[in-house]
């Protein structure tokens, strides 16, 4: 009998980014994140930073991001983070504005300030999934999903953006 080399992860040399519907999310802690915020904005858009209460969304807090919007979407800052979001990065992001990644680790930041931009843009959840590449030193999960969800106070001005990432689900 042939013994055969054990089987590694092979990264490939680009990070993929594929977009999901929210219906498609596997992640549990997302799950709970997202059925929060839908319960909360009650028939609403997007509900306002208030009716988040952080009771509501204790199973999912480990995976949970706050950010400000600054500048209309100029800019945003990354205000509080859970325990998973910030190990899952060799980049600091506890209180720094998304610009000053950016100018850390460009790709990274790049890819962070283009998802919420389009949480901006369409003023709705967006949800993807993440295969981490060659290219993305700085992810220390190969894979991830994440939702974003818009928070404000009215129909049209995204004041915050909440975000739920779990790493290490399964690709699909």
């Amino acid at each position: 009998m042939v013994q055969l080399p054990p089987l590694r992860r092979v990264f490939p040399v680009r990070t993929q980014l594929l977009p999901i519907k929210t219906e498609e999310i596997s992640s549990h802690a997302l799950r709970i994140g997202l059925a929060n915020w839908q319960m909360v904005r009650l028939g609403r858009r997007f509900p306002a930073r208030d009716d988040i209460k952080l009771r509501n969304i204790a199973g999912a807090l480990h995976n949970a991001a706050m950010i400000r919007v600054l500048d209309d979407g100029a800019d945003y800052e990354c205000c509080v983070l859970g325990d998973a979001v910030t190990y899952a990065y060799s980049v600091v992001l506890q209180g720094r504005k998304v610009s000053d990644v950016e100018y850390d680790a460009p790709s990274f930041g790049n890819r962070i300030h283009t998802l919420l931009d389009q949480v901006m843009a369409t003023k709705c959840p967006v949800a993807m999934r993440r295969i981490a590449g060659r290219d993305f030193p700085e992810a220390k999960s190969p894979n991830a999903e994440a939702v974003l969800l818009p928070l404000g106070p009215g129909e049209t001005r995204i004041d915050h953006i909440l975000a739920f990432v779990s790493f290490d689900p399964d690709p699909q």
